[in-house]
């Protein structure tokens, strides 16, 4: 019995059209519409991170400053902190 994409020794036949990633056209329309969006998108983290977001903050550092800023080292640890006073007051 012959299973589509195989010859007939059962072995994949070349050019085997029964692959290929699943979700691409998917994962380029997803891309698209960051791309489209991508300045406002960074313009609302930046509002979430000075609204007192700490994922947001954490986000913004992360991405939109150098990693081996040492002011990043030094908001990282003030984010902890308060983290950790969020966490004593809830």
């Amino acid at each position: 019995m012959a299973v589509e994409g195989r010859n007939t020794n059962g072995q994949f036949s070349k050019g085997n059209t029964g692959g290929g990633r699943l979700g691409t056209g998917v994962d380029k329309t997803a891309l698209n519409i960051l791309k489209a969006n991508s300045a406002g998108i960074t313009k609302k983290a930046v509002e979430m991170a000075l609204a007192g977001d700490t994922s947001m903050i954490k986000l913004c550092l992360n991405k939109l400053l150098p990693q081996s800023s040492l002011i990043q080292q030094q908001l990282q640890e003030q984010i902890e902190a308060l983290e950790v006073a969020n966490s004593a007051i809830h």
